[in-house]
């Protein structure tokens, strides 16, 4: 089930949800309540709200989380709905400061010590990239911006990986399966104002989601047998976007020389294997992945980008699934020529 951003929707009939918490609705403040605790209890924060995830939103949280008048670092390889944030910012008259990526997958350090040394302080990035499916090392941003002045992008760590507590945190619910217009916004501030676009229906189904995601626990085995198979197979044909061991234990980012990954995409699809070349909002565009791009590939290695999730399948189902694949990219590459 999926939907476009439709602020107020609510399955039921009658007034939509920003009317009725003002005229003091017992069972939708009580509803809306408890599940603004749970998701609170849930990350560890004082505060959890239901956030749109649309770019006007996200601009809103972030300009209530960091004080006026204090300069906000932003990650090049943030979300298109982060960057658009920042873009919206701006027009407002914040000042922003992009941090430039480096082609292991990391944030720069160069980057983020000019930052420093222009007394940006707070700093806005994701802790798992699109696209590459990086896994950004904290520790180390630590050394040029403190985690009490850090807004994470959680969306695609939730049930993943284990991140640090910051000053706030913002996650999409499509990530988990949810709707497109849901995420929740985490911060420790009592204070912090409820938007307007709050959507009752979507933010239920999105806790239903989060409790019902699962990972399967041996993901990395079968991702790393996977890629092995593909590059005994492929060999110099196959180039790898960053190296799988940074990444989620699910996921790979792999380039297939001389194809493009849309064709190659329709290809596997006739064979159900179903594989994609880049999150959603790479999906939207004709343009390659934004984020590669960000991390210092050419135009043409990012148009060769597929990208892999796993999830329950057996090993003799991989080693069969990487042979397929190798098999078709040869075929397409002889059809080429």
């Amino acid at each position: 089930m999926d939907f476009n951003h439709a602020p107020n929707l609510y399955i039921c009939s009658g007034e939509p949800l920003s009317e009725r918490l003002r005229s003091g609705d017992e069972r939708t403040i009580e509803e809306l309540g408890a599940l603004d605790a749970f998701f609170a209890n849930e990350f560890g924060y004082e505060s959890a709200s239901f956030l749109d995830f649309s770019p006007c939103s996200i601009a809103q949280f972030l300009d209530f989380t960091v004080p006026v008048g204090q300069k906000i670092a932003v990650s090049s390889k943030l979300s298109h709905f982060c960057m658009e944030a920042a873009k919206l910012l701006e027009l407002k008259g914040r000042t922003i400061v992009y941090i430039a990526a480096d082609k292991d997958g990391s944030l720069s350090k160069e980057s983020m010590l000019k930052a420093k040394k222009a007394e940006v302080e707070y700093l806005f990035c994701a802790a798992v990239d699109e696209d590459s499916f990086f896994i950004e090392d904290m520790n180390g941003v630590a050394e040029f911006f403190e985690p009490q002045k850090t807004i994470l992008d959680i969306s695609n760590s939730v049930k993943k990986i284990d991140f640090p507590k910051v000053l706030a945190a913002i996650f999409w619910g499509y990530k988990l399966g949810s709707f497109k217009g849901s995420g929740v916004a985490l911060c420790d501030d009592a204070r912090a104002a409820r938007l307007e676009s709050v959507d009752l229906a979507a933010y239920s189904h999105l806790k239903a989601a989060y409790e019902a995601y699962r990972i399967d626990d041996e993901a990395m085995t079968k991702r790393d047998a996977f890629v092995f198979e593909l590059k005994s197979a492929l060999g110099d044909e196959l180039f790898l976007f960053v190296e799988p061991s940074k990444c989620l234990s699910n996921s790979a980012c792999v380039g297939f020389k001389g194809i493009k990954a849309r064709d190659f995409i329709r290809t596997l699809a006739l064979e159900n294997i179903f594989v994609t070349n880049g999150e959603l909002c790479s999906l939207a565009m004709s343009k390659p992945s934004r984020i590669l791009s960000a991390l210092g590939f050419s135009e043409e290695e990012c148009r060769n980008a597929v990208s892999f999730s796993f999830d329950s399948l057996s090993m003799d189902e991989i080693k069969y699934l990487a042979s397929k694949i190798a098999f078709k990219y040869r075929q397409m590459k002889a059809i080429m020529v």
